[in-house]
């Protein structure tokens, strides 16, 4: 059943394509993970501008991947926010590194939300296959880089940006409103005055491990005998065909899919099994599978028309289905009303 859901939210992203401009879609394992990233930077922008970075991914000291051309939308919290699609296969046992540099900013390196610059020694975030959160807007990024970015501001900048005054310049345009003006030079003289640069790189090749407190010395004492598996008399399989309608919205957009599955769960007793609690829990993978391929931008309508038909098979060794958690689509039929 829960292949089936995240078909529906398949389709429902591909409709999400033309309002995103982007290639935003629910991968697999195999290709990459998704990051959703909150930036700071210096100056107020239009709602919507986008900010073009570079990200390195940086473990045990050692860059390990660089993904160039990635965009962010500035926000009305004043943020530049959005999720970004990592299109390389990533070590999931290993903490990572992020060094993050904005297009006509300096560069910060980051080893944890807050641990930033000469304080970032050893790569803190981990990363799952599924959506991460980084929000990194604690730290403020400084502007005045201007292309070719070499890492610091200075009079050269400053210069770049004198010889365009009055003009409509995308290069030396740092708050990109269309001018370049004395608001553009103001940010880099701020930057020049306070004599910052990219973060230098000082990461060490360890990784965080617990320690360890040694156990008291304790005599000797017999082990116990393990306990003999006992099964429960009344245990058994709940055999459920769930059929219906689901309707899910997503960025603006509705979809209906046709529900036709054949699904079971476990339960301690017969009286366990019966169709409200069928529907219950349907309804429940229905939401978790929404929220997790999601993002939080799809919604479940309650209301869709959704009927179980359960019957109970004596199990006493009962063991529930293993869970599918990918994002995968198993092209489920659409409704034709």
């Amino acid at each position: 059943m829960k292949r089936f859901i995240l078909g529906l939210i398949f389709l429902l992203s591909l409709a999400g394509f033309v309002y995103l401009g982007t290639r935003f879609v629910f991968r697999t394992r195999a290709s990459g993970l998704n990051l959703a990233l909150k930036l700071k930077l210096q100056g107020s922008y239009r709602v919507d501008t986008k900010t073009t970075f570079r990200i390195d991914l940086y473990s045990q000291g050692v860059r390990v991947a660089t993904f160039n051309g990635a965009q962010l939308n500035y926000t009305q919290n004043k943020l530049f926010e959005g999720i970004l699609m990592l299109n390389q296969e990533l070590d999931l046992t290993k903490s990572y590194a992020l060094f993050i540099k904005p297009e006509k900013y300096l560069g910060q390196l980051f080893c944890s939300p807050t641990k930033a610059g000469t304080d970032c020694t050893v790569g803190e975030f981990t990363f799952t296959s599924g959506l991460n959160q980084a929000d990194l807007s604690s730290k403020l990024f400084y502007a005045g880089d201007l292309s070719p970015q070499d890492g610091r501001v200075d009079s050269a900048d400053i210069s770049k940006i004198l010889a365009k005054i009055g003009k409509a310049d995308t290069t030396t345009d740092i708050n990109q409103d269309g001018i370049v003006n004395s608001i553009d030079y103001t940010l880099t003289q701020k930057t020049l005055s306070l004599n910052k640069a990219d973060d230098q790189i000082t990461l060490t090749a360890t990784t965080l491990t617990p320690t360890l407190t040694p156990a008291p010395s304790l005599s000797p004492s017999p082990i116990p005998a393990s306990p003999t598996p006992t099964t429960v008399a009344g245990r058994g399989r709940c055999n459920g065909v769930v059929t219906g309608e689901v309707h899910i919205s997503y960025l603006g957009q509705t979809e209906c899919r046709v529900l036709d599955e054949t699904d079971y769960r476990c339960v301690e007793k017969p009286s366990d099994c019966t169709q409200a609690a069928c529907l219950s829990f349907t309804k429940e993978a229905i939401r978790e599978g929404v929220a997790r391929c999601g993002y939080g931008m799809a919604t479940f309508d309650e209301n869709s028309p959704i009927s179980c038909t359960v019957n109970f098979t004596s199990d006493p060794n009962c063991t529930d289905p293993p869970a599918d958690t990918s994002c995968e689509d198993d092209e489920s039929a659409t409704c034709t009303n």
